[in-house]
């Protein structure tokens, strides 16, 4: 292991074949995004430059000072990259401490602020990048946020001196392996960026950060099916897991009192068992809103439930509109307008209809 740590000290990714907007040593700002008070909104952390040796170390002190002088300086600031790689084993702690702090990291085409003026905002960062060694610390995030436009690339690692030899190449690509692993990405992006020559960048496409695992923030989109309850009535279910708070949320559709009803179970919306009264509280402030494409086809105040395998749950009767809506729509979008302080609460999401029309004449009888 000590001798990994040494090839990871002498190792480093190329920084100057790519443009940041500031290629000095890397130093972190805060800033503000936008106006408002909305989750996008929050103050992130600017992480600029060139990754060096005690980058890790850098953030943390950044952190403690801007906590000591402002109290309202968020306890998981999103950080955000613009930088042409650096130190390698400086990127891997940088990324761990990211990791272990809980913090969500995002990569922009451009960064906006709220400038001088009230509400007006500005660009201050373009064209920004994440390359080589930064990727590894981008990877850190628990949720990664990438926007469209976004340009993160890869290559090969080489050594301060010179190629550093098959075998000690081979007991780092072991190493690097592990920890990319560690952070729910696979381990094919090592074999993407082993093909290209250190002396180019790869650009990885939106579907390739989104196939790696990169870009964990896509929601997978699941299908209806059938389901027969222990009652032998039929439901048509579906589930998909809501990127970020990782909810998971299901829909079934299902005669309840012999009319046609839309039941929401929400799961893994909380950390521990207090937390579900307060996820309670928050959605039953809250309207809960059902939009099939463009169109409204329910809104109603929270009638939200606690279920005994640790859910939350509500039904929902349709009107022969929803249900003829939900029966020739192509995606049904669920809305909750729980405020920013709960968003880990928040239940929006939207689900695709397709396939369910041949489903509802077994489920509705």
């Amino acid at each position: 292991m000590s001798q990994i740590r040494t090839i990871l000290f002498i190792l480093c990714f190329w920084p100057c074949i790519v443009h940041a907007g500031y290629t000095g040593p890397m130093r972190f700002v805060q800033f503000w995004p936008c106006s408002g008070n909305a989750s996008f909104c929050a103050v992130r952390v600017l992480a600029e430059g060139v990754i060096g040796r005690d980058s890790a170390r850098d953030l943390v002190n950044f952190l403690v000072k801007e906590r000591l002088k402002d109290q309202f300086f968020p306890l998981k600031p999103t950080i955000c990259f613009d930088s042409p790689g650096g130190d390698l084993r400086g990127a891997l702690e940088l990324g761990k401490i990211i990791r272990k702090l809980g913090f969500d990291t995002c990569l922009s085409p451009n960064f906006s602020r709220v400038g001088d003026r009230l509400l007006s905002e500005e660009v201050f960062v373009k064209n920004a990048v994440c390359a080589s060694a930064c990727t590894f610390s981008m990877l850190g995030g628990v949720n990664r946020l990438i926007e469209p436009g976004s340009r993160l690339g890869v290559h090969q690692f080489y050594g301060a001196n010179g190629n550093v030899g098959d075998a000690l190449a081979q007991k780092t690509m072991v190493f690097l392996a592990a920890y990319i692993e560690e952070m729910g990405v696979k381990r094919s992006l090592l074999d993407t960026a082993a093909l290209v020559p250190s002396s180019q960048m790869y650009w990885l496409s939106p579907q390739e950060l989104v196939d790696l695992g990169i870009d964990n923030m896509v929601t997978s989109k699941s299908s209806w099916k059938l389901e027969a309850l222990n009652d032998g009535s039929v439901v048509a279910l579906i589930t998909q897991i809501k990127p970020g708070t990782r909810a998971k949320v299901s829909l079934m559709l299902a005669k309840i009192n012999n009319s046609p009803s839309l039941a929401i179970f929400i799961a893994h919306l909380y950390e521990n068992v207090s937390d579900i009264d307060d996820a309670l509280a928050a959605l039953n402030d809250s309207d809960l809103v059902l939009r099939v494409d463009e169109k409204v086809i329910s809104k109603t105040g929270g009638k939200w439930v606690k279920t005994k395998s640790g859910g939350l749950f509500i039904s929902l009767p349709l009107s022969n509109y929803a249900l003829q809506k939900i029966n020739t729509g192509q995606l049904l979008y669920l809305y909750t307008n729980v405020g920013h302080a709960m968003e880990q609460y928040d239940a929006s999401l939207d689900f695709p209809l397709t396939g369910i029309k041949r489903l509802i004449p077994a489920v509705i009888k």
